[in-house]
């Protein structure tokens, strides 16, 4: 490590033996290394830390660095929680199509699932929402909570119902075009409502959403990766009434909990009947 640090120019001893190689450091130094230890600790590069080391910057600057550093290492344990639950949903499955007694029961609950989903009339909603292309999926979690966390903030909370709107054509993992936010009370006025901004300065819009006259739709209870299921009954239940989707998917959250077990979502299509 010391050898490393020497070479990076990052931190140097006072003396080095040219015949023997070996490095000497002073007392005096140890401080200087602790600060090392500590910024590597906490996932900085060594460029990064030659910045803070070396250029001495001010504090507003250093404080900057810290909650860059603070995001990308939420971001890094969101996606990490990302593929545990995504990989723990299909173990879950797994464990599912592998039990004898599933599998006798399994195409009866298939068609149950089917049957379940429902169609209906979706009124015209006016939402306070963000729309954004999230490179990945697993960072999707992120973008969520940023916005509801925000609207909570600026008073529309778990009371108001939170969703979201897809826009691509298919299911994509990857640059997904969605946005995310809440319904609003009838009594909301823009006007004069102060403008709604994530931390980092994207404005929040409000918009209504369009009336939807037939909308099939499936609740499941379950963490956000296991949505999935609610896809897969949407579309058998859209082969088998000859049906195809004309318009952009929802998910509706009807409970948001500490626990993702006990989280509620309703997913959307809205459809046309093929004659």
């Amino acid at each position: 490590m010391l050898r490393h640090y020497d070479e990076v120019d990052l931190f140097k001893p006072v003396h080095s033996d040219a015949q023997t190689g070996y490095r000497y450091y002073s007392v005096t130094q140890l401080s200087e290394l602790y600060r090392i230890v500590a910024l590597r600790d906490m996932g900085f590069t060594i460029k990064e830390m030659k910045h803070i080391l070396v250029d001495n910057p001010e504090v507003s600057d250093l404080q900057r660095l810290l909650e860059q550093k603070r995001q990308r290492l939420q971001e890094d344990m969101n996606q990490t929680r990302y593929k545990l639950a995504h990989v723990e949903a299909r173990l879950k499955h797994l464990a599912k199509e592998t039990s004898p007694q599933v599998n006798a029961q399994h195409q009866v609950n298939a068609q149950h699932d089917v049957s379940d989903v429902i169609v209906k009339r979706v009124p015209a909603q006016r939402i306070v929402s963000l729309r954004e292309v999230t490179p990945r999926m697993e960072m999707a979690g992120m973008f969520m909570v940023n916005v509801l966390r925000t609207l909570s903030e600026h008073g529309i909370g778990p009371t108001r119902t939170g969703l979201a709107v897809f826009y691509d054509a298919h299911y994509e993992t990857t640059d997904v075009d969605w946005e995310v936010g809440r319904a609003l009370p009838s009594d909301f006025d823009e006007d004069v409502h102060e403008p709604i901004c994530l931390d980092d300065g994207r404005p929040l819009c409000v918009h209504t959403l369009p009336e939807v006259s037939e909308m099939a739709s499936w609740v499941i209870e379950g963490p956000y990766v296991s949505l999935f299921e609610a896809y897969k009954v949407l579309g058998e239940w859209l082969e088998a009434h000859n049906a195809t989707t004309t318009g952009d998917s929802r998910e509706v959250f009807l409970n948001i909990s500490d626990t993702p077990a006990n989280n509620i979502t309703e997913v959307q299509f809205p459809i046309v009947s093929q004659t």
